[in-house]
């Protein structure tokens, strides 16, 4: 086991690595989408933007409000972000189905500065019948397979936290399954892996990677295909859904993209100009990064938040200043992957005011005890048989009892008052403070409605800042083993009920080979169950799109 002195080392390093992250998002946030310095003046006050400070910003679309932002607001990158670290049990393992059912259901009512891709996703998962492997949606201006942007890359960090060192199969895995729960292109999700490596790189070297790792990474991205066509779900559901959609080889894609993002490479490392400022500049230009189409690439905002933290690996506050005021350029989500690899190399206090600082603390030491493998707690989700989404965004925010209280993330309480936006709805937008140290700017109604019993979650004394972190240090002891994953960490016990969730229930069958006498006992007991008939309905649904799957590329084989 690792030094006391290393392990609080690397306890530093992710902590600033995620108060960097914030900060970057925060300081490039403001100059989103502004296509001039005067826009940002009358948004901020002031062009550039060197320091987070409170600003004003319309929330809604056409008809929404504008509101004043906090100094340190943080948009939908740190959100996004914090929703991945909850969604990661106390054992290390990613839970791909609350993230994609419960997490993502809940953002769409908070969301700030969101893309639309990431929206039409996240709304697509509230379907009963779509689960984060069949997220095959087709929208206007939005679709699965063509979605290529840099959603999924801001927010994977945690799963760098927390994989420890040296842990590549387990990193590349989580990784592609939280890609994939919303980006269907391999630039969204080689995008992804290839900040995560950056970013695990210098957490084990204590410096960024430069343009050699950046290539030897690359090579590596073609892992991909392994991880994929060996997962249960992935290879049998995802990979022949993909195929048929994309009508492409899922290795020539990755092999494309890597070659896409190797020219990018050498694009950016041919020649150095007299500063970080001008290389930055001549980057973006020539990479095509200032072009709305390629704005939001997910390999493209990767390989320049690398080259901001290569070229200025001690200067995090001037990197994150030049990503942020690069109007036309993705600000927020360059600044703050950025910000994530300069922290982890380089811990240093941030030089401003962030958002929900303690609760993106907390977070940082929950994954980094996850690392270290000592406890940590797991966030208690409704349980997912029962779960229904929201059916608008509004309805996020409702109430349980005489409480207000969020779906699916527990009660918070509200902060000043309702901001009303126009039409006839009775909508408006106010910020609450969940109870687990999150503020966030939700949609609501006048009247927000009762929430279901499906949506309700009771808080935990564990699961908060002031209770982690001090008894961790204080034991190395595991918790007494009730199951083992595939690291050796000890989980949790399962339920009291021996109720088993519907991801479990499908791998069960998919690993049986689709035995008729399981799967006929799997749907019996749940049309028993509160809600049966609708998770039922579900279980068929996956299980048969996954037989059909297995039968086309048997077909194919030959067999």
């Amino acid at each position: 086991m690792p030094s006391s002195e290393v392990r609080s080392d690397r306890r530093a390093r992710i902590r600033a690595s995620a108060l960097w992250a914030a900060y970057g998002d925060a300081l490039g946030f403001v100059g989103e989408l502004a296509s001039s310095p005067s826009q940002v003046r009358r948004r901020a006050g002031a062009f550039p933007v060197d320091a987070t400070c409170t600003w004003r910003r319309r929330v809604g679309g056409r008809g929404g409000p504008t509101v004043e932002l906090p100094a340190g607001c943080i948009s939908d990158d740190t959100q996004l972000r914090l929703a991945v670290c909850r969604s990661i049990r106390g054992d290390g393992s990613f839970d791909g189905e609350v993230f994609s059912k419960i997490e993502l259901s809940a953002w769409l009512g908070y969301a700030l500065g969101a893309g639309r891709g990431s929206q039409v996703a996240a709304a697509n998962l509230r379907r009963r019948d779509v689960s984060w492997s069949t997220n095959f949606f087709e929208a206007d201006r939005a679709s699965y397979v063509h979605g290529g942007g840099n959603g999924a890359a801001m927010r994977i960090q945690p799963h760098v936290w927390a994989s420890g060192s040296g842990a590549f199969e387990t990193l590349v895995r989580e990784v592609v399954v939280d890609a994939v729960c919303t980006h269907g292109h391999m630039r969204g999700v080689l995008g992804a892996l290839f900040h995560a490596l950056c970013l695990q790189a210098a957490l084990d070297d204590g410096k960024p990677p430069g343009p050699e790792e950046w290539l030897m990474i690359v090579r590596k991205l073609s892992a991909v295909v392994d991880t994929i066509e060996r997962h249960e779900e992935l290879g049998h559901l995802w990979l022949t859904m993909w195929r048929e959609r994309s009508r492409r080889s899922l290795a020539d894609e990755v092999a494309d993209v890597s070659r896409e993002l190797h020219a990018d490479i050498e694009r950016v490392t041919s020649g150095q100009a007299s500063s970080a400022e001008a290389d930055y500049q001549n980057a973006l230009r020539s990479m095509g990064a200032l072009r709305p189409e390629q704005r939001g690439s997910g390999t493209k905002t990767a390989l320049l938040a690398a080259l901001l933290s290569w070229r200025l690996g001690h200067e995090p506050e001037r990197a994150l200043r030049l990503a942020a005021n690069s109007l036309g350029s993705d600000t927020d989500s360059i600044a703050t992957m950025a910000g994530a690899i300069l922290g982890a190399a380089a811990p240093q206090d941030i030089p401003g005011a962030v958002a929900d600082r303690d609760y993106v603390v907390f977070e940082a030491d929950r994954m980094w005890a996850i690392g270290a493998g000592l406890p940590a707690p797991t966030f208690r989700y409704p349980e997912l048989r029962r779960w229904s989404a929201p059916r608008q965004h509004a309805d996020v925010l409702g109430t349980n009892g005489e409480q207000f209280a969020l779906a699916g993330l527990g009660p918070c309480a509200t902060v000043g008052e309702v901001l009303a936006t126009s039409g006839k709805q009775g909508l408006g937008w106010q910020w609450v403070d969940i109870w687990f140290g999150q503020r966030v700017l939700v949609k609501r109604r006048v009247r927000p409605p009762a929430l279901s019993e499906s949506q309700i979650v009771v808080p935990t004394d564990t699961y908060s800042p002031a209770s982690l972190l001090d008894e961790l240090e204080r034991t190395e002891e595991r918790r007494p083993p009730h199951v083992r994953d595939a690291r050796g960490r000890a989980d949790e016990a399962p339920p009291s009920d021996g109720k088993r969730s519907l991801h479990d229930l499908t791998n069960e069958a998919i690993a049986a080979n689709f035995d008729e006498r399981l799967v006929g006992r799997q749907v019996r007991a749940m049309l028993d169950e509160e809600d049966g008939i609708e998770r039922a309905v579900a279980y068929v649904a996956i299980v048969g799109k996954a037989l059909a799957s297995r039968r086309d590329r048997d077909r194919r084989s030959g067999r």
